[in-house]
């Protein structure tokens, strides 16, 4: 009985951390910074169980202090760590636009 207990609260907080990553992609419509929630879609500001999308905008996304996110990809533009890290946990790769 302890054990499917133990194992339905383990599948609970798998669920609950995957329904809450959300699919970024970088507008840049404010500026260039990176923690500007208005600069993504949907308005937010990217985390650890999160995915990002870069593409070419006006104003290319520049990092103010470590980052860390689960998926990055790049389909065109630019991305200035500006001297900092940027930790990608799961994923990342430059996929041409169709």
């Amino acid at each position: 009985m302890r054990i499917i207990k133990f194992l339905s609260i383990v599948v609970s907080i798998f669920l609950s951390t995957n329904t809450l990553a959300i699919n970024y992609q970088w507008n840049g419509s404010q500026s260039t910074v990176w923690t500007n929630s208005l600069n993504w879609t949907p308005n937010g500001v990217p985390s650890t169980t999160d995915s990002v999308k870069i593409v070419t905008t006006s104003n290319h996304p520049q990092l103010q202090g470590i980052v860390t996110i689960k998926r990055l990809t790049m389909t065109s533009g630019t991305l200035n760590l500006n001297s900092y890290t940027l930790y990608v946990t799961n994923e990342s790769r430059f996929q041409e636009e169709q």
